[in-house]
């Protein structure tokens, strides 16, 4: 298989992967909130929420592993891939049983002192911490296997355990329903926790048997300078995600300085369209990413930047493609998810700024590859990340000069672009990244973001329906595609398609 065929097929594991575990998300929350009642639910939701934010470690970490492992099976060199997953498993579980330990130690002040937790569920939440304390734990342990299937591309079997972990979750939810003699709350996160040992043996055991470099680990294998390199790497890329963190948790703290707990109702709306609709974009670079750092373990530059360039065009359009037909049809979107009388002041407007940003950031997204690849991570986390988070200085400048909210939602969307833009001198000046290829990749979606918003403007002025909103974003959906089809995709990725095309209607 090509590369460009493989980009395409983990890709479209991916997306399957997402629409299945929304779907099933929807269900187990539904029976789960049924089953705990709205008291016991809103604790967990809290309790694990808290804990829940550590969660970026998770991915930068995976990050660092795959970085490593995929480099070196570019470069063929196999000892190198073998002592490197052996000392990041052990790198892991210290960080894994460290963060448990921390935890473990604060859950007197956070219970105690931090939430507010009705008296007699307290025993319950100290449970529910314990149990998330310890899928945290569990998660960071898992992170070197799932980096390992990522870098050899089996994108297709992490989506398939992901897809059984949601299914596990809708299973506990339905055993919560007719199990009675018990605390359910307690119960729960039993459960949930024991999730997270079911994909660390089934990922641990796949790994054994198919990849040489999953081993038996052995404290002797410890190597000094394979644990600086990942320490370093795994700090700076933990700094650029804490970046983030900091940056969406940071506006909504002063947002509710200035206005209130209305306002950060609006926002977390924002953040919760925003972070959904960004996983489009995700999963194009998760299916990229491996090759991208291949090519760099084979001293193939050129290669790493036409691979970068083409996660920047993907990842631009499907965001692109989702997200114009719904910055159309925002208002009626969101009075049909939340209720018509249900949607908070301001909402409609941090959706559109939060959406807008995310386009922006896709033109160069993909360039965090070359990034990556190149180990030139420490300074773009210090110049371009430490960036984002002088939002909230300047967003607190313009609040206490006496600007309204908007001011607010334009800091975050100026900086953002700047931070996107910012990517372009940066691998110039660090690894000479020819900028005329990458602008002739891009050009190429002009026509389709044309089509997008011809279409979407047509349906939204041309048509006045109850729902019209399901025909605006499937019509943009569908001609956006069909102008990708003409003019985005190269030959070989046209190529691709027409034959799994023609193998399809064969077989039928």
């Amino acid at each position: 298989m090509s590369s460009s065929q493989r980009i395409i097929v983990n890709t479209i594991a991916q997306y399957c992967r997402t629409a299945l575990n929304v779907v099933l998300s929807l269900v187990a929350t539904r029976l789960i909130l049924s089953a705990l009642g709205q008291t016991d639910y809103g604790i967990y939701m809290v309790v694990a929420g808290t804990i829940a934010m550590l969660g970026f470690m998770t991915n930068a970490l995976v990050t660092t592993t795959q970085r490593y492992l995929a480099y070196y099976e570019g470069e063929k060199d196999f000892s190198s891939a073998y002592t490197c997953f052996g000392n990041s498993v052990l790198l892991h579980v210290l960080i894994g049983l460290g963060i448990l330990l921390i935890l473990l130690g604060l859950e007197p002040v956070i219970m105690l002192h931090f939430l507010q937790i009705p008296t007699d569920r307290l025993i319950a939440a100290q449970w529910v911490y314990v149990a998330a304390s310890i899928m945290m734990s569990v998660s960071i342990i898992v992170s070197p296997f799932r980096a390992l299937f990522i870098a050899k591309e089996n994108i297709v079997f992490i989506s398939i355990i992901d897809i059984l972990d949601y299914v596990l979750k809708v299973a506990i939810a339905v055993i919560l329903l007719y199990v009675a003699q018990c605390d359910k709350l307690i119960l729960y996160g039993g459960l949930m926790s024991g999730i997270a040992f079911v994909n660390l043996i089934i990922l641990g055991a796949y790994a054994h048997i198919h990849y040489a470099e999953c081993h038996w680990v052995s404290w002797r294998e410890w190597n000094g300078k394979y644990m600086r390199e990942l320490t370093s790497f795994a700090t700076w890329t933990l700094y650029s995600a804490g970046c983030f963190m900091v940056r969406a948790q940071g506006i909504g703290i002063v947002l509710n300085r200035f206005f209130g707990t209305i306002i950060n109702a609006a926002y977390g709306i924002a953040l919760q369209v925003s972070t959904a609709t960004s996983m489009l974009a995700q999963a194009i670079l998760n299916a990229i990413s491996p090759q991208v750092y291949k090519a760099e373990g084979e001293h193939n530059r050129e290669q790493v930047f036409r691979l970068s360039n083409s996660a920047c065009k993907f990842s631009f359009l499907l965001v692109s493609i989702v997200t114009i037909p719904m910055l159309f049809e925002i208002t009626p979107l969101l009075e049909c998810w939340l209720g018509t009388n249900n949607v908070p002041e301001k909402t409609v407007l941090f959706v559109q700024f939060t959406l807008i940003a995310l386009i922006g950031d896709q033109l160069t997204n993909g360039l965090g590859l070359a990034i990556q690849a190149t180990g030139q991570v420490k300074y773009n986390a210090l110049i371009i990340n430490t960036i984002k988070v002088l939002t909230l200085p300047i967003a607190w400048l313009c609040l206490h000069c006496g600007l309204n909210v908007d001011s607010v939602m334009w800091c975050y969307l100026i900086i953002e672009m700047l931070c996107a833009w910012m990517r372009l001198p940066y691998l110039r000046r660090t690894v000479f990244f020819e900028q005329k290829t990458y602008w002739r990749t891009i050009i190429h979606c002009v026509p389709t973001i044309i089509i997008c918003i011809a279409m979407s403007w047509l349906c939204t002025h041309f048509m006045h329906f109850p729902f019209r909103f399901l025909v605006t974003i499937s019509a943009t959906i569908i001609a956006g595609a069909l102008m990708v089809f003409v003019s985005a995709l190269s030959n070989t990725e046209r190529t691709f398609i027409y034959n799994v095309i023609h193998k399809h209607h064969l077989s039928c």
